[in-house]
């Protein structure tokens, strides 16, 4: 987040994994629960995104200063 000064591929994987871990509790208590090959990419793909945000968002406040 914004008092993360460095590693931001670890701030943004724990906070996809956070959000990752809020999904499946919502789908389960709100849908009947079942694992596609689909939502498995998406939510790879939601990782993967997360850390290279936070990657850069990380560098990039060390430019500002």
């Amino acid at each position: 987040g914004k008092n993360s000064t460095k590693k931001g591929f670890l701030s943004g994987l724990l906070l996809s994994l956070i959000y990752i871990f809020m999904m499946f509790l919502i789908n389960g208590f709100l849908y009947t629960f079942r694992i596609k090959i689909s939502t498995i990419i998406y939510y790879l793909i939601l990782i993967i995104i997360s850390m290279l945000g936070g990657s850069i968002g990380i560098n990039r406040k060390k430019e500002d200063n």
